[in-house]
């Protein structure tokens, strides 16, 4: 019942999927978490501060989402 955010760093992008490794002082996605957006925040080349979503979060490599684990996000956007 209460709505989180957490920061991760992508570890690998592809056409189908954007990936996360989860690390200490990270976060992590989690079971219950499909569906849910990934978002990316970047700043453009005038300076604004902008935040898109990137992927929905899709599947974990392991099922204790521990340390280690690779989420997966499906692409909505580019390999870029």
């Amino acid at each position: 019942g209460r709505l989180r955010q957490g920061l991760a760093s992508i570890d690998e992008v592809t056409a189908e999927f954007v990936t996360t490794v989860f690390e200490r002082g990270e976060s992590n996605s989690c079971n219950g978490d499909s569906g849910g957006p990934a978002l990316s925040t970047y700043v453009e080349s005038d300076g604004t501060l902008r935040s898109a979503i990137i992927g929905i979060t899709s599947t974990g490599s392991t099922a204790d989402c521990e340390l280690g684990d690779r989420t997966s996000y499906i692409n909505i956007q580019s390999p870029e």
